[in-house]
């Protein structure tokens, strides 16, 4: 198996864990990774009727859900033993994307340091080529163990 594949194993993989877990990011079974390894990882959806907002393109949110997840589960691909938590999510909204289309989502780990992560995203159209977001996102690496909330069980 070469690099290439198993990047693209370990991006499956981790895509597979995180929307099996019920939560937001179950509405992403639908992504297709097409690339992954390295921190870095290229999906593309479908732009569906559901994730339309009032104007009938692609709703802000769903690309923030989509800049954060896919550039968290890049970055995971080679940090698998720590977690980590977003610090900020900036998004250049360019373009709309209309619905029927199809985005590409092409995420990179732009520099891992001790404590923080920096990762950036660009969301296209595939058959016109035009960009439809630009995202920065900014991550703290926890250290191993760390739990967010203290249970009361």
């Amino acid at each position: 198996m070469t690099d290439n594949d198993e990047g693209l194993r370990l991006s499956r993989q981790i895509q597979n864990q995180r929307t099996s877990l019920g939560g937001h990011e179950a509405n992403l079974k639908r992504l297709r990774i097409l690339s992954g390894g390295e921190g870095s990882m290229v999906c593309e959806l479908d732009v569906l009727p559901s994730d339309r907002n009032s104007h009938g393109t692609l709703h802000g949110g769903m690309i923030c859900t989509l800049a954060d997840s896919v550039s968290s589960w890049a970055f995971h691909v080679v940090e698998r033993k720590q977690d980590s938590v977003s610090t900020d999510l900036h998004v250049m909204f360019m373009k709309p994307a209309k619905i029927g289309s199809t985005i590409v989502i092409e995420a990179h780990t732009v520099k891992r340091g001790k404590k923080m992560a920096f990762l950036e995203v660009t969301i296209k159209d595939k058959e016109k080529g035009f960009i439809v977001a630009k995202v920065s996102h900014s991550k703290i690496i926890l250290d191993v163990g760390t739990k967010l909330l203290k249970s009361n069980m």
